[in-house]
């Protein structure tokens, strides 16, 4: 996929995200139209080209429409909260590329998956800034819990 990073490097904590909500991301496409998700995520992309997600901490738990989507696809307190301080700081320290790394196993099977992984390649700018202010919040969040990782 992002041949410009060289040689895929397994993300292990990215893979285990991606295990654990496999299960509920099949669900979910099973119930909603990615294609359409995938449009309006393009859209919304296109209109609000600069957007920078909520900075409050605690705006992280609020119900903001694109916010709320991008949670729930690849941000999850939940998840995160399991991490190790080693753990934490692989997360931390990694990109969204990682992550979209992480997903193209699955993309033969979930063709769903293409059109994120599409989206992505497009656009991977927008998703690399989005993923920084997403990581800065979730990085706040654990350091608040007295978590160390950096």
């Amino acid at each position: 996929m992002n041949t410009s990073r060289g040689e895929l490097m397994e993300n292990l904590v990215w893979k285990r995200f991606v295990i654990a909500m496999l299960p509920a991301w099949v669900e979910w496409m099973a119930n909603y139209s990615a294609k359409a998700h995938a449009d309006m995520t393009q859209k919304f992309i296109l209109t609000h080209p600069y957007y920078i997600p909520p900075s409050e901490l605690g705006a992280f738990d609020e119900s903001d429409d694109i916010y709320g989507v991008m949670r729930q696809l690849f941000l999850g307190r939940d998840f995160i909260d399991t991490l190790t301080d080693k753990g934490a700081e692989v997360w931390y320290n990694s990109i969204f590329a990682d992550f979209m790394d992480e997903l193209q196993p699955y993309k033969d099977r979930f063709t769903d998956f293409r059109l994120f992984i599409a989206l992505y390649e497009k656009f991977p700018w927008w998703f690399e800034r989005v993923y920084a202010h997403l990581r800065r919040d979730l990085g706040e969040y654990l350091e608040s819990q007295g978590r160390t990782f950096k």
